[in-house]
């Protein structure tokens, strides 16, 4: 069953995240949601503000993907002891959409499917002009985040495979500043030409 409800957006996004989540650093991105180290999910939006439509269904697995239906859909996978919640960038919770419940295995994968976010690019809207589906399933394993389909042209300014090297579990994403800043550290020696 699909439970759905109308999401504040602020700065062209809403996240999905436990209420203790930190959005400061970015460990994967793909052109529907950039997730920070915490496990937050900040998902893209083609408005600048107003209201999104927004569905959330639970499944015991995962389920089959349907990409005719939508625009872009991307999944990836978090790490949580938290239950998850869909909110807007001030915290604000959805109540109607629920917690989405942290599994027993601590570990859940989370697919975003998008449509309609090239209609009004960076306007501010009154009434919803996008619709968003998030399907939430536990897992055992740590997949890499993963773009399934990409259609609408929108916040695919990135090069798909440079964003990689994030989804490496070796990689402290909260501590990395190679993750924080997207790119490797240069320490200039003092024989480098100024």
């Amino acid at each position: 069953m699909t439970t759905w409800d109308e999401v504040e957006v602020g700065n062209h996004q809403f996240q999905i995240g436990g209420l203790e989540s930190d959005p400061t650093t970015n460990a994967a991105e793909t052109d529907v949601f950039t997730v920070s180290g915490s496990g937050l999910l900040m998902v893209h939006t083609g408005i600048s503000a107003g209201p999104v439509k927004v569905g959330v269904e639970l499944h015991d697995s995962a389920p089959q993907t349907d990409l005719g239906a939508w625009d872009n859909v991307a999944e990836t996978t978090v790490s949580t002891t938290q239950d998850l919640h869909v909110m807007t960038v001030d915290g604000d919770v959805s109540e109607t959409l629920g917690p989405i419940p942290a599994p027993a295995s601590c570990v859940m994968t989370l697919r975003v499917s998008t449509r309609g976010r090239a209609a009004n690019w960076d306007r501010i809207v009154d009434d919803p002009c996008e619709d968003y589906l998030i399907q939430a399933w536990p897992t055992d394993t740590n997949t890499p985040t993963r773009q399934l389909k990409s259609a609408d042209g929108m916040w695919a300014d990135h090069d798909p495979g440079a964003d990689t090297f994030r989804d490496d579990p070796a990689i402290a994403g909260t501590e990395d500043a190679n993750v924080r800043l997207g790119g490797p550290v240069i320490t200039r020696t003092p024989d480098d030409d100024l």
